[in-house]
């Protein structure tokens, strides 16, 4: 059985006890078929708006950071031009509601993002920064490539299961030169996609 579900319970029960008592949060790091199995949607975009505001919920009045990206290639799901992500936690005036190990996001970021019941979750990235990757440019090797939430390049989709806070010393050893390129990422995603669409044959 994936476990796809459970981690997004998880995820979602650590961010509601982190907003209450400051705890970090605790995942477990998806596999490449969990994490493509647990998201509706996943879109390579470019941040465009990064904006907070306040809302009522069964709880009381929350704080919630609304992040939207122009997509520039839809690699699950169909979004529009633009999706918009709604996180649990940021300021408003002198309220402010923290989310520890929340991602956050800048401005002009260029990201590949896997989630799902967007507006309905505290989170909705898949196993939280697990489901979002940056695009960046190395001026060494002049390309494009892949980095992992915590900012080491991605030179393979199996340490996407590699926990975001391995020993330093993994980090270390990664080089954006042999990183994925964003166009090699995305088209693992897109078979991973493709292959789990195909109806299981009849015996």
């Amino acid at each position: 059985m994936s476990r796809s579900r459970p981690l997004r319970r998880l995820f979602a029960a650590a961010c509601f006890l982190a907003a209450g008592t400051a705890r970090a949060l605790s995942v477990l790091p998806p596999t490449m078929d969990e994490l493509v199995t647990a998201a509706d949607t996943v879109v390579r975009g470019v941040v465009t708006d990064v904006r907070t505001e306040e809302f009522e919920s069964p709880q009381g009045r929350g704080i919630r950071t609304l992040v939207t990206l122009r997509v520039e290639r839809a690699l699950k799901g169909t979004p529009g031009e633009t999706v918009t992500l709604s996180l649990l936690g940021g300021k408003v005036g002198r309220r402010t509601l923290s989310v520890i190990g929340m991602p956050q996001f800048q401005v002009g970021d260029r990201q590949i993002v896997f989630f799902a019941d967007n507006g309905g979750t505290i989170c909705p990235l898949i196993a939280g920064g697990h489901g979002r990757y940056h695009v960046r440019h190395d001026a060494a090797s002049n390309r494009d490539f892949v980095a992992r939430d915590n900012g080491v390049p991605l030179e393979s989709t199996d340490e996407i299961s590699v926990p975001l806070d391995a020993p330093a010393i993994l980090a270390r050893l990664k080089s954006p030169a042999r990183a994925l390129a964003p166009d090699d990422f995305e088209t693992q995603i897109a078979t991973t996609v493709a292959q789990q669409a195909r109806p299981l044959l009849q015996p």
